[in-house]
């Protein structure tokens, strides 16, 4: 299968556990920091759809998530997470910036709403 069929042409969803929603996770598998908090750094961890939130300096896991939904979008992918009681967070990957995941608070991939440069993640503290 390519990945042109492998989402709903209406509203890009990937299908879970495809080819393609496998490709789109391995860009931001691994550790990512939070850009703010100077010089105090959250850490997440991406891990297939596990994600993990660490408090700076801690090895203790503060939150962990699973990415509920992959969107291919017209500047890359958009990776959902469900919070609980109907709240929804996300993150943007430009596929022209690969180093930066931006974070869009409000699950949806085309709204800017919820937008956080200091909570986005970057590679490096």
């Amino acid at each position: 299968m390519t990945d042109s069929i492998q989402f709903n042409r209406m509203d890009g969803v990937l299908k879970k556990n495809s080819v393609a929603e496998k490709k789109a996770l391995k860009f931001i598998k691994g550790t990512w920091y939070t850009q703010g908090g100077v010089p105090y750094h959250n850490k997440t961890v991406f891990s297939g759809k596990t994600v993990k939130l660490y408090a700076p300096g801690s090895k203790k896991v503060l939150y962990r998530y699973k990415i509920d939904k992959v969107t291919k979008t017209s500047y890359g992918y958009y990776y959902r997470i469900y919070l609980g009681k109907g709240c929804y967070d996300g993150w943007r990957l430009y596929l022209k910036d690969k180093s930066t995941l931006v974070t869009m608070g409000n699950g949806n991939p085309y709204s800017t709403s919820g937008y956080s440069g200091t909570d986005s993640l970057v590679r490096h503290k």
